[in-house]
This record gives structure tokens, sequence and C-alpha cells, in this order.
């Protein structure tokens, strides 16, 4: 069974995913190839990840770097590469 602390945390991922894609299509209702081009390289979920080497506007891939989103207090998200 998982504890708070992990019921938490995947509740504000859930909140945040819900937040970019809501972002991603406002982006969409201005510029519907800048919000293909960010969903085709953000990606959500346990880390937060931007790979502009992936997608269709690629040139070539490359390794991906990953940031791990961690809260902590009254500082809010931040960002912490892995």
């Amino acid at each position: 069974m998982p504890s708070d602390a992990e019921k938490t945390s995947r509740r504000e991922r859930r909140h945040v995913t819900r937040a970019i894609k809501h972002a991603f299509a406002l982006i969409g209702e201005h510029d519907p190839a800048l919000a293909t081009l960010f969903r085709e390289t953000i990606e959500t979920g346990e880390f937060l990840s931007y790979s502009p080497e992936s997608g269709t506007f690629a040139k070539k891939k490359s390794a991906r770097r990953r940031t791990k989103l961690t809260l902590s207090g009254d500082e809010g998200v931040r960002p912490r590469k892995i």
C-alpha cells in the first residue's frame, strides 16, 4: 500500500502533467506548429524531460537529458538534473 508521501507525489505529478497539457492546448490555439513541437519533445510522468532531438522536427537523435522536479516547502518546484 502506498504511503501518504507517495500518494501526494503521484497527485502532484498528475497536476503538473495536466497543467502542461493545458498549456500546450492554449499555445496550439495561437501557434499549432509550436504546440506540436512541444508535445513531441516534452515528456511528463515521474520525470519531466525535454528532448529537442526527438520528434519529427529532429535532425538527429542524441542522449536524452532528464530533469526531476522536486518540491521543497515554500520554495515551490525546483528542477534538479539527475
